[in-house]
């Protein structure tokens, strides 16, 4: 028993770093291609959150489940969430033109392809970025819900599961 939770234990620790390493290169690649409505870090984080929380449901453990569930929310909490502000950090404000000096409406509009769109278009890929996490949030967990009723062979609601998170290995 004592071998298993120790080796339990270095894999959690090494999920651990690897979720945080691969969350931190998703952001340092992030880019945006022509036509798309949200940056590459968002694809990128949740499937790689995904293949983390799906391989520890595989593993049965319901201490290990609980350490990589934490971690994964501490790096949406953290890395992730860091990296989704910097595309708000500067804002937007109606009738602010970055490429004119006037700040009016219509003053010191550049153009279509300017700095000015430009900005515009950061601003609304951020808030995508946003809103596209928040339902990659609610999907990653009705699919977590799944899994975890398929490894522990219960399905607890939200309520009981929030009350007592180990419950489920409990009734295993």
């Amino acid at each position: 028993v004592r071998t298993m939770q120790e080796l339990m234990g270095n894999y959690v620790v090494l999920e651990h770093r690897f979720m945080g390493l691969s969350v931190a290169r998703a952001g340092s690649l992030n880019s945006l291609a022509p036509g798309e409505q949200t940056s590459t870090v968002v694809d990128d984080a949740f499937f790689l959150l995904r293949k983390s929380t799906s391989r520890v449901m595989r593993a049965g453990d319901a201490h290990a489940v609980c350490a990589v569930l934490n971690n994964g929310a501490s790096l949406v909490l953290g890395t992730y969430l860091k990296t989704l502000q910097l595309g708000l950090s500067g804002g937007y404000r109606i009738g602010e033109h970055a490429g004119g000096g006037g700040g009016g409406m219509g003053g010191g509009d550049d153009g279509a392809g300017g700095t000015g769109d430009w900005h515009i278009s950061r601003f609304l890929v951020a808030l995508n970025n946003l809103w596209t996490s928040a339902e990659y949030v609610k999907r990653l967990k009705q699919e977590m819900e799944v899994e975890c009723e398929s490894a522990f062979g219960c399905r607890a609601s939200t309520e009981e599961a929030a009350a007592d998170p180990h419950a489920a290995a409990r009734k295993k």
